[in-house]
């Protein structure tokens, strides 16, 4: 049996494993949620496609709570003993082997982008594969001072590292975002590389990964992505905070559970991967879309899941490697990781127009399609809110009844009860045992603030999980709608929001949570006499509490928005929500947050166009770069040197930038 249909083979093993178990669970699960829709009185015909719609999502959360036990065994599992790691095949790059290094870019702060540029670069020096790397900065950037910036920043770089090549390309037509960004490099530059290395404009990369990843795709033509684990870095607000640590606490085990199941049909993030770049450009063209009902025209929006999907169906491998680290930024509060989730929600929903390709294989079409329906649970929570309201009637009204079906039924209630509260804090506990197992535990402040940090945690996503479900939903029914979103630039930095700011885009949950909240007290409990109260052995206190997280979280939601998007040096200081970064730093995020001065001050935040013109450093550089355009010099010529460069258009700035006369003219005249 050759090496490849051996863990192919593994693979179906032990995904087979996985659905049993989960299938199993969520069936015992189920009988507990079909006990209380009995007990609400409900009609079959509600009854049986709520049950089909609980299992179907329910099963796809199971699969990563099931998943999590395997991907314990595998991360304590040392790499040795791991045959089917692409790391043991893993060979020294060609002579000729070249990588281009890829950072797209639309709008972001140059100077926090050059600077982890710099970092990455400082950091492959340090090995003698360097020189096969170039950096590619592919800017997207609509505005004339932005762009010049950019530019301005790719020279500092040239000289500050000259054995290192970069390149800087600023397209003029910006259709189709980072994919048509992409696409421009495939078709300019892909045949001048072997592999590209695929960053976003906040990805950070130590050089042993990047080199890692080049060796493991030399090392096997089969192989068409390197997927390296993600963990977030930098930013300080208290959501920041919150977020670097559950991601890294609990989300290592979750990829150690997908390696361990899918290997080499693994997932692609579309960013911090190594992609062989003849077999992309080959193989990864996307459909264009027509437009239909609430789905727009055009490619994908989310791209990553299928060009992994069409590589896969191509023949070639797709491995995510936990034991590779690599770094990203995040969004530090909630507006602005509302607005992400939003552009990757209207992403997955066109993978419910293309999971059917015949070119797929089965495992990649169940996940494109489960991606789309998992933004659908909002609008299922929803449901079963207003199904358990209405239940809590009926069985406060039917006391008696109600009491005789709990009792009854009783080790199915218990049983669902104890998995709840067992499901919520054994992805801490598995954690605890893994960083216990690795001698990490001091990485997180020790095992007395790791145990606080997750119960502080668990509260807290308690209470946001709500606001959640309501933008989610939000979301959802403007997809509906066919509202169309623009795929605009992000926000990285830490963004205190203000009162008026928070108010303005969540206080319209507060006044669903006050609504609900008047509902669940004079509409429903309103029910629960004292009577109903001995008879059900439950207080309504103690029903009260399981909708605290859901009526709290709503009704305080700009308060937690606010809060949560400043610093908070209290916590802090108690070592709470502590991440390794902030005690092993590594060498490329401690570089990045160095440079960044350094990049500020020579790469002012107000540097112009004009600025650009006036500067011989600059215009001599530039000028070398430009191609002879004379047909297009004399027929623009009379028309722009007859202008100041203050009154020309951002249009024709672009095109003194783009004509090597126009811009030796320009300079000429004093500017």
């Amino acid at each position: 049996m050759s090496y490849s249909n051996s863990w192919k083979d593994i693979c179906k093993k032990r995904v087979l494993i996985s659905r049993v178990l989960s299938l199993g669970l969520m069936f015992i699960l189920s009988l507990g949620t079909l006990l209380f829709l009995f007990m609400y009185n409900y009609s079959l015909y509600i009854i049986i496609p709520f049950m089909l719609c609980y299992f179907t999502l329910g099963y796809l959360g199971m699969t990563y709570f099931v998943g999590m036990w395997f991907g314990l065994y595998a991360a304590l599992l040392p790499i040795e003993k791991d045959h089917y790691n692409p790391i043991h095949q893993a060979k020294d790059l060609a002579p000729d082997a070249r990588i281009a290094v890829i950072v797209p870019v639309y709008h972001e702060d140059i100077r926090r982008v050059s600077a982890a540029i710099a970092a990455m670069v400082e950091d492959l020096e340090m090995h003698a594969e360097r020189k096969h790397f170039d950096f590619l900065i592919l800017s997207d950037s609509r505005k004339i001072d932005v762009v010049s910036q950019e530019m301005f920043a790719a020279e500092k770089l040239k000289d500050m590292y000259p054995e290192t090549n970069f390149i800087y390309r600023h397209r003029i037509y910006n259709g189709e975002a980072k994919l048509g960004n992409i696409s421009d490099f495939i078709k300019r530059f892909s045949p001048n590389y072997k592999f590209m290395m695929m960053l976003d404009a906040d990805s950070i990369v130590p050089g042993k990964s990047m080199i890692d990843m080049a060796r493991i795709m030399e090392g096997s033509d089969r192989i068409g992505i390197v997927q390296a684990n993600l963990s977030m870095v930098m930013r300080n607000t208290l959501y920041a905070r919150i977020s670097k640590f559950i991601s890294s606490f609990s989300l290592t085990i979750g990829f150690f559970g997908q390696y361990y199941f899918y290997m080499g049909k693994s997932y692609y993030y579309g960013h911090n991967a190594m992609i062989r770049t003849a077999a992309f450009a080959e193989h990864c063209a996307l459909p264009i879309l027509k437009k239909k009902g609430p789905w727009s025209a055009g490619r994908p929006l989310s791209h990553d899941y299928v060009e992994a999907a069409l590589l896969d169906g191509a023949g070639y491998e797709i491995w995510s490697l936990p034991q590779i680290p690599s770094f990203e930024e995040l969004p530090t509060n909630f507006i602005d990781d509302f607005q992400r989730e939003n552009r990757w929600m209207y992403g997955s929903m066109t993978y419910l127009r293309v999971f059917l390709l015949d070119r797929l294989d089965f495992l990649y079409k169940t996940r494109l399609f489960t991606s789309a329906i998992n933004y659908f649970n909002p609008l299922f929570g929803w449901l079963f809110l207003i199904m358990g309201l209405y239940g809590l009637v009926y069985i406060f009204d039917h006391p008696m009844k109600s009491y005789y079906l709990m009792k009854k039924f009783e080790p199915i209630l218990l049983f669902s009860l104890f998995f709840l509260v067992f499901s919520i804090f054994a992805k801490g506990g598995v954690s605890v045992l893994y960083f216990y197992k690795k001698k990490e535990l001091y990485l997180y402040g020790g095992i007395s603030k790791i145990i606080i940090s997750y119960f502080a945690y668990v509260i807290y996503n308690m209470l946001v999980a709500p606001m959640y479900m309501c933008q989610l939903s939000k979301m959802l029914l403007f997809w509906v709608s066919g509202r169309k979103i623009q795929w605009g630039e992000q926000n990285r930095e830490d963004r205190g929001l203000t009162w008026g700011e928070a108010i303005s885009q969540v206080g319209w949950m507060s006044v669903i949570g006050v609504f609900i909240t008047y509902i669940v007290i004079y509409k429903v409990f309103s029910h629960d006499t004292l009577a109903v109260q001995k008879i059900l052995h439950v207080s309504k206190f103690s029903l009260m509490f399981w909708y605290f997280p859901l009526l709290g979280g709503l009704l305080i939601a700009p308060i937690i928005v606010r809060l949560t998007s400043q610093e908070n040096s209290a916590i802090k200081s108690m070592s709470w929500f502590k991440s390794p970064q902030e005690v092993e730093t590594h060498f490329v995020i401690r570089r990045t947050e160095e440079l960044i001065p350094y990049f500020s001050e020579v790469v002012p935040e107000n540097l112009t166009f004009l600025d650009l013109i006036a500067s011989p450093w600059f215009f001599f550089r530039r000028l070398r770069q430009l191609p002879h355009r004379q047909r297009k010099y004399h027929f623009w010529k009379d028309t722009l040197l007859s202008k100041k460069v203050e009154d020309l258009t951002v249009q024709e700035k672009f095109l003194v930038l783009r004509n090597r006369h126009l811009w030796e003219d320009f300079h000429i005249r004093g500017y």
